[in-house]
């Protein structure tokens, strides 16, 4: 009876042990499984990266076709390249960040980490540009790699104005090869990053001010001619009155 209860005390502790692993590997939400991706991504482990991704890839793939189909296939362009074969690390590592950053700013109303990684980014430029010509950590490459992987997530969070610069100047930086103007392109870039999304006025804002003020206008040019319709009718109204009592 004794070895029976020991057997099955140890059965129940393997169950214990195996569960508090399962949950671990498997978080409970997906912004905790984000928690966690992200901070294997930030850490460079690839292996743990892409381990949680295909653990929860279900998970993902059920909770996007329930929640927002119309982002499916883009989803799956991105996590098809985080999961891509016969590539060097760094470059799966931005992948993976790419997603991830996308992810978080599909499942938070406020994404958090798009905002990090923008100002990551910056201090990754501002420091490649000021020790131009001297030896550098951050490559060129490096800043390519790593201002694609956020461009995803950013369409989805910035407005429309912001990120059409914000995309205009990656584009400029990746076709241009002479050093004077990687240079000039990367400190317009620090310029425009310096600014916050939303400080300039967006197409819709713009649209909206000229049906309001427009609105306004017309309204008051409507009721000083009433106005004044009625002051000439009234006038009209008297001189008849005193033709007739003069007659």
């Amino acid at each position: 009876m004794l070895r029976i209860s020991s057997t099955v005390g140890l059965l129940l502790l393997f169950i214990g042990i195996l569960s508090i692993h399962v949950q671990a590997a498997a978080p409970n939400t997906i912004p905790h499984f984000l928690d966690e991706y992200y901070e294997a991504v930030k850490e460079g482990d690839l292996s743990l990266s892409h381990n949680l991704l295909r653990y929860n890839e279900e998970r993902l793939e059920n909770y996007m076709r329930e929640n927002h189909p119309s982002h499916y296939s883009e989803y799956n362009e991105i996590k098809k390249k985080a999961m891509g074969a016969q590539r060097d690390i760094d470059s799966l590592l931005y992948e993976h960040l790419g997603l991830v950053l996308w992810l978080d700013a599909i499942v938070n109303k406020e994404p958090r980490l798009i905002v990090k990684e923008k100002g990551k980014l910056l201090e990754n430029i501002e420091q490649y540009h000021n020790q131009i010509g001297i030896d550098n950590t951050t490559s060129l490459e490096d800043i390519k790699s790593y201002w694609s992987s956020v461009l995803p997530a950013a369409a989805l969070t910035f407005d429309e104005a912001f990120f059409q610069q914000f995309h205009h100047h990656y584009n400029l930086l990746t076709e241009a090869d002479e050093a004077e103007e990687i240079d000039r392109i990367l400190s317009l870039s620090i310029e425009m990053m310096q600014e916050k999304p939303g400080d300039g006025m967006s197409l819709d804002a713009l649209v909206w001010t000229i049906i309001i003020v427009g609105g306004c206008i017309i309204l008051t040019l409507l009721y000083v001619g009433y106005r004044k319709y009625q002051a000439e009718k009234k006038t009209v109204k008297e001189r008849l009155y005193k033709r007739n009592s003069n007659s």
